[in-house]
């Protein structure tokens, strides 16, 4: 629970960049709020946003900060798994789901062969994007899945061998 009033005008002056020692007379007067009982929780509802609410003075403030600052946003550990059969005969289709954590991550799923895309990037559906790939030729392949979240960034799956046989 928050004690003590905050003195917005140093926080914001903080905020900008200024020090303890220049923030506050670099401001008008400095503006007092008795703030409201909170409570932190291990699900990151205890993050300053959340302490101070969408009607805290501060809130206009708090959207100015880079992106994960004062516990602003919360870090999701994104990952792609691939699963698909150990073998596969050349000339069939062989089927390949790669799965996405958390399930609610939206984006698009590029699988590849040693490296190289094949196909289309497919929609994430429900934590799960799914293909069959066809090998032409025997041998070992590494197969691959990159998952592109809405954010742009790329989440790959550790490679799946797949022994193609004659």
């Amino acid at each position: 629970m928050l004690k003590h009033p905050i003195k917005v005008a140093v926080l914001a002056g903080l905020i900008a960049g200024g020090s303890l020692m220049t923030a506050a007379p670099a401001m008008a007067a400095p503006v007092t709020t008795s703030p409201a009982p909170h409570s932190a929780s291990a699900d990151g509802g205890g993050s300053l946003a959340n302490i101070l609410g969408p009607n805290s003075p501060l809130a206009p403030l708090l959207k100015l900060l880079p992106t994960g600052s004062l516990g602003t946003d919360k870090v999701v550990d994104v990952k792609t798994t691939l699963a698909g059969p150990a073998t596969a005969k050349a000339g069939t289709k062989a089927s390949f789901t790669a799965t996405v954590t958390p399930s609610s991550s939206t984006g698009k799923v590029q699988f590849k062969v040693d490296n190289k895309a094949v196909g289309a990037p497919i929609p994430v559906v429900g934590g799960t994007a799914k293909t069959d790939l066809t090998f032409d030729k025997a041998g070992a392949k590494s197969v691959t899945a990159v998952f592109v979240g809405a954010d742009g960034k790329e989440y790959a799956s550790a490679p799946h061998t797949v022994t193609v046989t004659k």
